[in-house]
């Protein structure tokens, strides 16, 4: 049997006080709420004081091996360790090779410290592990793996026990105390660790083991869970705060960068570590005191409502039954407003540590408030190679001199860098905060989703010259005639046609050709933008569309033509993934929504730009131009690209070179503009794989399927694996709903077919109305482009969804009864409508729904499903309104019932499934559950 642990091995080694074990043996203080003490503080694992010190003082924390240590508190981890003077004699990075392909310069950073070794390999390979062990005569091995992968230590421990040259390890238990009361045995969270410490009891036979019990993060435990009505927490944008009981019961915490701290103090004191569960901590205080704290940092009172504890486990007990993963966070917040975190004594001066040498609340709460309270946001001074300092003192006094300063000079919406899904301060605070150079970096990304509307909308006016059928849509006004005369002059006589004879189902295939090629394009651009990144899929989708463009306007035959509309469609599905991310990458926090609306603004161009064109040269030979021009504007924007630098996230974050990405977002901000906040939070999305405290807390109960990613190196979500993750399945279905309820409503009815549609409505040239339906698209979509941000996501998608809904009911009705300007009209508004919500939402929800690590996935499903719903309405429109025309008679207009009725139904879609994302700070916030840290 191992010495670690031994005295609890048998319940009548919990306490004598009278015959107390060797170091610190102290009792648990008494609380309002606690348990009955039986363990003991820093517990000395040994019968024998000579023989535990003799071994003690042979052991040498010298050759380190970490496990986890990109991930996220094994990052402050590894940072002290590898920057502790005097330095260790040599550290090794056990890594997967994900890792090293994804965040290579954290890993080259690490290693310009000259001591430290980057080893690749599976975790869950015995031949892996035991050769890092025996070929870097490992003696110590530290393991930072989180909550979702706490079972993996088994393994890892007993290779460990049978390698001769390792003789310290310790397992990642940092976080509350498992055993801390006769009840810990038969807390639900606490299940994987306890099957650790039984293995270690039991099994372990030549190691010596130290855990580090810290006790909660205060970073996650200060945050509130949106939706409970039982979570205790603190909610800073409301100054509101929710206390147990009456918010005087103390808590022992430990902040995230003193976790580092006390490990590298535990391996410089074996004598006093080894062989314990050190119980350590950064400081105590009440939940009063930290609002007390709030208060006086924030200069505002705030709102405080009191949770009793009975209605706390009654509220506990409710989440385990409804098997809702939120119960672990309920129960963790519950055991410690019981006290299950005190001491009489820690261990913090055996290792060496005062009071002094660690955080204290004061200075994490000007943290958490500096960084919008965002636990993902605290990593300050992670990375040695980019240190990133900031002086709170005058941070806050230029946050309190800005001439738009808030009632609280923390309000997180005067943080730059802050990811709070942000609400739009008007034109005043665009100017502020917009450079030219990100004008024209908006402006160049946005000719692909450009490409998408023009060639979404290129057959449209042309069908008849192309087809080689007659030409209704022949100008009628006298502004027609003459601009008709004048292209036929140049184009060539509409006697002469060049066109591609087609029936209407072969036409309806050739068109909806494009959405298919799309449907590839989206799915393949999530993983190539992601680890390619977005500056060389741009590049690749100009060059799709030069491509296809040429193959168009040359085509002799349907399928040729077909073949240039898929590979169009190649480039559109691929551009309109790629440019939100861009944007919402370059753009400034406070104005993503409104610059994310631009993706649908250069769509609706697009469509309109490909309207007049059609208006001009739809017959004769010159249909072909309709077609070719869009090549010459995809090889300008080839050319224009090369002034758009890459992204500058995705620079820091997955390439991992931090000091090009501030180079860039400095130049794309402007000179003089603080950008500190922004780096800050690439650097903590750079350091985040590893679940750590409350991470598990979305794991299952025992024996359940886990709800959280347990990859340990995991930096991108798979198309596949977001869908099939229970923990990104929501957001998938919310995406593919919204993005299904955008086309199955019917606006490429209008788009692709309105020529055809309202041909004889009213005296004007149907090419003419469909110009101007579409200018009306275009001039709402820039309009409507701040509601988002104003009235949220939801608001604007039930107002759009509800009215289009409408529109088409008074289309159908007008159609069927021949009141033409009631169908002009209709038409008019259901465009009108599509702008407000429908048109914009949608992508901007794609990459509010999920984190980073999902986002392009979520984009590739987005658009996957958008051209999926596309292509049915551009294929079967044509048919089915002509199938219901010739079956029910009248004037037609009968599938616009059917668009009414989806309209309907999504409408009850979007008010149940779909959660507002305005003013939210991440996607866990979004979906009201507890804050990821993998």
């Amino acid at each position: 049997m191992t010495p670690f642990l031994a005295d609890l091995h048998h319940p009548s080694a919990h306490h004598s006080l009278t015959n107390p074990p060797l170091h610190l043996v102290t009792l648990h203080q008494p609380h309002q709420h606690t348990y009955h003490n039986t363990a003991l503080l820093g517990h000395q694992f040994y019968t024998e004081e000579e023989k535990s010190i003799d071994k003690m003082a042979s052991i040498k924390a010298s050759n380190i091996l970490i496990f986890g240590a990109t991930g996220f508190i094994g990052t402050f981890i590894s940072e002290k360790i590898i920057t502790a003077q005097p330095a260790f004699s040599h550290i090794t990075i056990f890594t997967s090779a994900n890792t090293v392909n994804s965040k290579p310069e954290l890993l080259d950073g690490w290693k310009k410290a000259g001591n430290v070794t980057v080893v690749t390999g599976d975790a869950d390979s015995e031949a892996d592990v035991r050769a890092a062990y025996k070929d870097h005569k490992i003696d110590t091995v530290i393991c930072a793996f989180g909550r979702g992968a706490i079972a993996k230590q088994i393994n890892l421990i007993k290779w460990a026990d049978e390698t001769d040259s390792v003789k310290w390890f310790f397992p990642s238990e940092y976080g509350t105390d498992i055993e801390y009361g006769p009840k810990s045995k038969d807390e639900k969270p606490h299940q994987q660790k306890l099957k650790v410490r039984k293995f270690i009891r039991e099994d372990v036979k030549n190691l010596t083991v130290t855990y580090v019990v810290t006790g909660p993060y205060f970073e996650s435990w200060v945050g509130r869970q949106d939706g409970l009505e039982v979570s205790p927490g603190y909610d800073v944008q409301k100054k509101e705060a929710y206390l147990v009981e009456d918010g005087e019961g103390r808590i022992g915490f430990t902040t995230m960068p003193d976790v580092g701290k006390l490990v590298v103090a535990a391996l410089r004191h074996p004598e006093a570590a080894g062989g314990k569960a050190l119980k350590v901590n950064s400081f105590e205080v009440t939940p009063k005191q930290v609002l007390a704290e709030y208060e006086k940092q924030m200069g505002a009172r705030w709102k405080v409502d009191y949770i009793p504890l009975d209605k706390l486990i009654e509220g506990e007990k409710r989440l385990w039954e409804e098997n809702n993963p939120r119960a672990t966070v309920i129960t963790l917040r519950r055991i410690w407003s019981e006290g299950g975190t005190l001491y009489d004594k820690t261990d913090n001066e055996a290792i060496g540590l005062k009071s002094e040498d660690m955080e204290s609340l004061e200075v994490i709460l000007k943290r958490l408030l500096l960084q919008g309270h965002d636990t993902y946001k605290q990593l300050i001074n992670l990375i040695p190679v980019f240190p990133v300092t900031y002086n709170y003192t005058s941070i806050r006094t230029n946050l309190t001199n800005s001439p738009h300063q808030p009632s609280s000079p923390f309000s997180s919406t005067q943080l730059e860098g802050s990811r709070i899904m942000p609400t739009s301060g008007g034109p005043g605070q665009l100017a502020r905060h917009v450079s030219p150079f990100l004008i024209l970096l908006i402006f160049i990304a946005t000719l692909g989703p450009f490409q998408f509307g023009y060639h979404l909308a290129e057959l449209n006016a042309p069908q008849h010259a192309i087809t080689c059928q007659d030409d209704n849509a022949t100008p009628s006004s006298a502004l027609g005639r003459v601009t008709s005369t004048l292209s036929t002059y140049t184009f060539g006589s509409k006697a002469d046609c060049d066109g591609v004879p087609m029936d209407e189902p072969t036409f309806a295939a050739v068109s909806s050709v494009f959405t298919i090629g799309g449907l590839v394009g989206a799915l393949a651009a999530g993983p190539v933008t992601s680890k390619k990144g977005r500056w060389l899929s741009m590049q690749i989708t100009a060059v799709t569309f030069v491509l296809g463009a040429t193959i168009e306007a040359v085509a002799p035959k349907a399928w040729t033509m077909g073949l240039g509309r898929f590979v169009s469609g190649l480039g559109s599905g691929a551009s309109t993934v790629i440019v939100p991310l861009y944007i919402s990458e370059v753009a400034p926090p406070a104005e993503r929504g409104f610059f994310g609306a631009f993706t649908q603004i250069s769509c609706n161009t697009g469509i309109l730009v490909a309207q007049v064109l059609g208006y001009f040269l739809s017959h004769g030979k010159a249909w072909r131009w309709i077609l070719g021009i869009s090549g010459i504007i995809a090889a300008a924007q080839g050319v224009l690209t090369f002034l758009v630098p890459e992204s500058p996230a995705w620079t820091a974050t997955v390439k991992g070179d931090v000091t090009s990405g501030k180079r860039i977002l400095q130049r794309i901000r402007g000179r003089g503009v603080k950008i500190d906040n922004e780096v800050a939070l690439w650097e903590a999305g750079a350091a985040k794989d590893v679940t750590s405290e409350e991470t598990g807390l979305l794991g299952p109960p025992e024996g359940g399927a886990s709800l959280v990613p347990q990859n340990d190196d995991r930096q991108h979500i798979g198309v596949m694996q977001a869908l099939q993750d229970p923990l990104y399945r929501p957001a998938m279905i919310v995406v593919m709903g919204v993005m299904f309820a955008q086309q199955l409503c019917g606006i490429n009815s209008i788009v692709m077919y309105s020529v055809a549609l309202l041909n004889g409505l009213l005296p004007l040239s149907s090419i003419v109305l469909t110009i101007l339906v579409s200018a009306v698209n275009l001039i709402m979509t820039t309009a409507c482009s701040p509601l988002p941000d104003k009235w949220g996501r939801k608001t604007c998608l039930l107002v759009s969804i509800v009215g289009q809904g409408i529109s088409s009911l008074i289309l159908a009705i007008s159609i069927l009864t021949g009141l033409k300007i009631m169908s002009a009209l209709a038409v008019a508004f259901f465009v009108a409508f599509f702008a407000v919500g429908l048109g914009p939402v949608p992508f901007i929800l794609a990459s509010e729904l999920v984190g980073q690590e999902a986002v392009g996935a979520t984009q590739s499903w987005c658009l996957a499903t958008n051209y999926t719903a596309t292509f049915l309405v551009a294929q079967f429109f044509p048919i089915v309104n002509t199938a219901l025309n010739n079956w029910l008679g009248g004037r037609g207009g009968w599938v616009y019932f059917i668009f009414a009725g989806f309209a309907a139904l999504f409408a009850l879609f979007i008010a149940a499934r779909v959660p507002e994302t305005k003013g939210k700070k991440d996607a866990d916030e979004v979906w009201g559950r507890a804050r990821r840290l993998d």
